[in-house]
């Protein structure tokens, strides 16, 4: 018995971990490596073809990502998930593509493109906070007419 305690010991800390991870309302770690990157805004056809709204950040034009954004936008899609009880993407769209250059001469990048079903779009720049990224994409969700995120859930 003596010399099963430890690893009994490891495996309950392995155990708390993955219920951890598995069942916490907010996520442990917001990692940027799991952030989908897109080159072209039409790969969100067949990606989010699922969702009812995308985020798509846009990095700085040296394409140096950092946590903080993705701490904001990772908030922001989990309350507004939970909110609306809708399913919404994130994906970083690659410095340097067509699609890139374009909106990045449309406002100041670091910034997000709030997406909704419809295809309407919103650009939200500047101080990146959860705030500023949900009061964006409720105004595409406004600009959005009728049914902006789908089919209500209940309808299907």
């Amino acid at each position: 018995l003596r010399k099963l305690l430890p690893w009994l010991i490891v495996a309950a800390i392995v155990a708390f971990a993955v219920y951890r991870v598995k069942f916490s309302p907010m996520p442990v770690t917001a990692s940027t490596s799991v952030v989908p990157n897109i080159e072209a805004l039409s790969e969100l056809n067949t990606l989010a073809k699922d969702m009812n709204a995308v985020f798509v950040f846009l990095p700085g034009k040296d394409g140096v990502l950092g946590d903080s954004p993705f701490k904001a936008i990772n908030n922001a899609k989990q309350s507004l998930e939970t909110r609306f009880e809708i399913k919404i993407g994130v994906f970083t769209l690659k410095p340097g593509s067509p699609d890139y250059e374009d909106i990045a001469a449309q406002m100041p990048v670091p910034g997000v493109v709030a997406v909704v079903k419809t295809g309407v779009k919103t650009r939200i720049s500047g101080d990146l906070t959860e705030e500023k990224i949900v009061a964006g994409f409720l105004a595409a969700v406004a600009s959005g007419g009728c049914c902006p995120l789908g089919e209500p859930s209940d309808s299907k």
